[in-house]
């Protein structure tokens, strides 16, 4: 069977455009991975324990049945403090790439249940300031 010229330029076109958004998933998918990776390094715990996403202007971090659910609100905030300023510097080694995030939060929490349920220990959120810098946001 013969296939036309047209046929055969739509169907690599069409190959080209489904492979690159494939490119485009792995991409957005590995800074959250690599932030991972920084964050469980930063405090020298499991990177298991550990999940990152983001929205448009915030970076979240879960802290997954942390043994830090127990300690107290200080402890927490020392923890997501180390984390924070781990991702602030890979923020700064990478610039473009983060420019957009304002906000890193460290949410504490605890799962449970098949299918699983998440409930909020703790939430500690760093804002950047007029410098660039992120800041513990006190409510």
């Amino acid at each position: 069977m013969r296939y036309s010229r047209f046929t055969q330029l739509t169907g690599a076109l069409l190959m080209l455009v489904v492979a690159g958004l494939n490119g485009a998933v792995a991409q957005t998918a590995a800074p959250e991975e690599a932030l991972r990776l920084i964050a469980s390094r930063s405090v020298g715990m499991p990177q298991a324990s550990f999940e990152a996403s983001s929205e448009p202007h915030v970076l979240i971090i879960l802290r997954v049945n942390s043994t830090m659910n127990a300690s107290s609100h200080e402890g927490r905030n020392n923890e997501a403090t180390a984390i924070a300023k781990a991702i602030a510097v890979e923020f700064k080694r990478k610039g473009v790439q983060y420019s957009g995030i304002q906000s890193i939060r460290v949410d504490y929490v605890a799962r449970t249940g098949t299918p699983a349920h998440d409930d909020l220990v703790d939430r500690i959120d760093f804002r950047k300031n007029a410098a660039g810098r992120f800041e513990l946001h006190i409510t």
